[in-house]
């Protein structure tokens, strides 16, 4: 296993693998990597449709709407009162990079427009979307963790799959923060958010969110 891999939000110390060379040309490439010219990011017109590797056979037929079913390569069914994870990994097992600071998942991706469609599937399915304080950090205030941001080329098919399921418009945004360390200003929390944290650091927040924004002590 690459050395890197063991280092799970550190620095790369590699910087002639393949993952450094894909770091280099991000604004925020993580420390010691020296930072190159950006390069534009050639973005299909399109997206080709999946190649599914698995899927479980005792699952019920909902039916996804046929233009996100043709992009997924079939149907898929998340049943009612469960929790799910998605993340993206470079080859050699790294999940996050710069300690968390860096938004580390469309680094390592390189922004992979079948990746944000996934992305957007889940989160369409979801009735609540779970993120750390410093996932919203490092997106720098602007990001939003809704079906349509992720992959606007798929919005309408969300919407459907949405009206469907009888979900709300979009997925409720749940922030897990352990010292209410968040800007109030962030885009986030000015569209609306649940904010978990500690009875310590409660009071931190409390009167500076959002009026469609609250916090809770857990």
């Amino acid at each position: 296993m690459h050395p890197d891999a063991w280092r799970a939000r550190v620095r790369i110390h590699y910087a002639h693998h393949l993952l450094a060379g894909q770091l280099r040309v991000e604004p925020r490439a993580a420390r010691g990597i020296s930072e190159h010219r950006p390069v534009a990011r050639q973005r299909a017109p399109f997206l080709n449709p999946l190649n599914r590797l698995f899927e479980a056979s005792d699952r019920p037929e909902r039916g996804l709407p046929p233009s996100l079913a043709e992009l997924y390569d079939g149907e898929l069914w998340i049943p009612d009162a469960c929790v799910y994870a998605n993340f993206v990994s470079s080859i050699d097992g790294i999940v996050a990079l710069e300690g968390g600071t860096a938004p580390s998942g469309g680094i390592i991706s390189g922004r992979n427009e079948a990746d944000r469609f996934v992305m957007g599937l889940l989160r369409a399915f979801a009735d609540a979307v779970l993120v750390g304080a410093g996932t919203v950090r490092a997106e720098g205030g602007r990001a939003l963790w809704t079906p349509e941001y992720i992959f606007p080329a798929a919005a309408d098919g969300f919407r459907t799959l949405r009206k469907t399921l009888r979900r709300e418009s979009g997925p409720r945004l749940v922030i897990v923060s352990a010292r209410g360390e968040l800007d109030p200003s962030s885009r986030a929390l000015q569209a609306g958010a649940l904010v978990l944290t500690t009875a310590n650091a409660i009071a931190r927040l409390r009167g500076r969110l959002p009026s469609g924004s609250e916090v809770r002590a857990v």
